[in-house]
């Protein structure tokens, strides 16, 4: 037997996934170089190619990292294309890798504000065209769509700038790609076209997974959170029942079954229940103090809604649903100023929803009146 045994052959002795959860890219400096131009201009251009030189990061140069660089060109191509990375996990022994910027993590360091804005646009401007040179693989298209996303990607400098078309397109062809009964896959769709607001097909692949995975609670709630939207209470109902008779005691099944309740205007005593059991795992949950106020609103008590939801928007914080549910409260108990500063405040942190225009419109009208 011999000693020496290959990555696939110690892979194929194993009975789950391997993740190379850390692997790392490594740029082309002439190419970021090229981008720096495009984005910053000549004068950043050139302050990163003399770095360049400085530090020898050019190609064929002096690796600055603690590992050694391989002589091998084939393996060295690995580094630098996510294809040939890809094509060749199986014979590295992986399922899957995770890979990181190794360059372009240093650019947040940059002191200058401006010059590492154009640093970090150059360098995901590099990673995006990068990653568009690797294979049809659905994984690929929605790790292009997370990076670029304001959801999944919160901090703008973060992310791949994408416009929208071309993130609805990465999301289109991964929808086309991703097998039938890839769960993960129908899971991670779903809760995408969930995010841009795309809720019948958001429903669609939801529904997919369930059939792949039934019961998962992850679907169940992204489910009845898109039937929610949709106004299609009813389902969302179903789904939530199913669910908290299976796990009684988990405070978002709790929270969001109570108010969902709340919201048809049926069982308030059953949701007020629901949401204070959940309550009792989070205290200090601004959203699930949000539902129990709306409970209260629902059942005609308004000023005790208006204690929890302004109890829930300080420690919630700029959260338009809740706004919009204390200016609801404001209303009721005639302190329409305060009533108008909330409906304000939701609409600028979310602007476009029609029924809070509506509010602001009306609202206006009594402060004036």
């Amino acid at each position: 037997m011999s000693a020496h045994r290959t990555a696939a052959e110690v892979r194929r002795e194993i009975d789950h996934p391997v993740i190379d959860a850390d692997g790392h890219l490594l740029e082309v400096r002439p190419i970021v170089g090229e981008f720096v131009r495009e984005l910053g201009g000549a004068a950043y251009a050139d302050k990163f190619a003399d770095a360049s030189n400085d530090r020898k990061f050019h190609v064929g140069g002096k690796s600055f990292a603690w590992w050694g660089t391989p002589r091998d060109a084939r393996d060295r191509a690995t580094a630098f294309v996510p294809k040939l990375l890809h094509e060749r996990l199986p014979e590295l022994g992986f399922d899957y890798a995770i890979v990181y910027p190794t360059q372009g993590l240093g650019t947040a360091r940059t002191a200058d504000p401006d010059e590492r804005d154009v640093l970090i646009r150059a360098y995901n401007t590099y990673y995006r065209e990068a990653i568009r040179l690797g294979p049809d693989d659905y994984r690929n298209r929605l790790a292009m769509f997370f990076g670029a996303s304001s959801t999944f990607t919160p901090e703008a400098s973060q992310r791949i700038e994408l416009s929208a078309e071309e993130s609805v397109r990465c999301l289109g062809d991964a929808a086309r790609l991703v097998p039938s009964a890839d769960f993960d896959g129908l899971y991670l769709l779903g809760i995408s076209y969930q995010s841009i607001d795309s809720l019948e097909t958001a429903l669609e692949f939801l529904l997919r997974g369930a059939e792949v995975r039934p019961g998962d609670e992850r679907v169940v709630l992204n489910l009845a959170s898109v039937l929610e939207k949709l106004k299609r209470y009813e389902e969302a109902e179903k789904h939530l029942a199913a669910l908290h008779a299976r796990q009684p005691d988990d405070p978002t099944t709790c929270n969001f079954y109570g108010y969902l309740l709340a919201l048809m205007g049926k069982d308030l005593d059953k949701a007020e229940e629901l949401i204070k059991k959940a309550l009792e795992g989070e205290p200090q949950n601004g959203y699930y103090i949000d539902s129990l106020g709306w409970v209260f609103f629902t059942r005609g008590e308004y000023r005790r809604a208006v204690e929890e939801l302004e109890r829930a928007a300080a420690i919630a914080g700029n959260d338009p649903v809740i706004l919009e549910h204390l200016g609801d409260a404001y209303n009721a108990v005639g302190r329409y100023r305060e009533a108008l500063d909330a409906y304000e405040k939701s609409k600028s942190i979310e602007d476009g929803r029609e029924e809070v225009d509506r509010k602001i419109h009306a609202t206006r009208k009594k402060v004036s009146g």
